[in-house]
């Protein structure tokens, strides 16, 4: 680990393909630790159930409980917005590419909330290319 990685870095690094979806305890421990890190953490908790890796035991019961543990810790003003979208995600639920474009343009006017981005830009139920265009805007107006 490098002396200049970020806190917020070595928490992602932490979780990035290796959420705990088995250990209930553990992952409310996450969403705390996440909470208190900073919102790019939280919503990377938030992202990762969503989208749990392929061959992942991710039960939907624990993944939505998680998700309410963090959302009752977690201010912010994507919060309510993107605990929405990832419950509904969770459930199997996605929306239309212009839902998408919509909660991608949402999450602009925060910088580098590049987890809450991914989150939004999983949102549509295919991918478009005016989703791809808006991503890219996004991050480079960032930059």
């Amino acid at each position: 680990m490098s002396s200049d990685e970020t806190n917020e870095e070595r928490f992602i690094r932490k979780v990035d393909c290796r959420f705990p979806y088995g250990d209930l305890e553990q992952g409310f421990a996450l969403a705390r630790e996440a909470c208190s890190i900073g919102p790019n953490c939280a919503f990377m908790v938030m992202y990762e159930l969503a989208r749990p890796g392929r061959g992942a035991r991710a039960r939907e019961a624990d993944r939505l409980a998680v998700l309410d543990h963090l959302a009752s810790l977690f201010q912010h003003p994507l919060a309510r917005r993107m605990v929405e979208l990832t419950r509904r995600l969770i459930q199997g639920e996605r929306g239309s590419v212009a839902e998408g474009v919509d909660a991608i343009r949402a999450v602009a006017p925060y910088p580098h909330q590049y987890n809450a981005l991914a989150l939004a830009c999983s949102w549509p139920n295919k991918w478009d290319e005016v989703l791809d265009v808006e991503c890219e805007r996004i991050e480079a107006s960032w930059q």
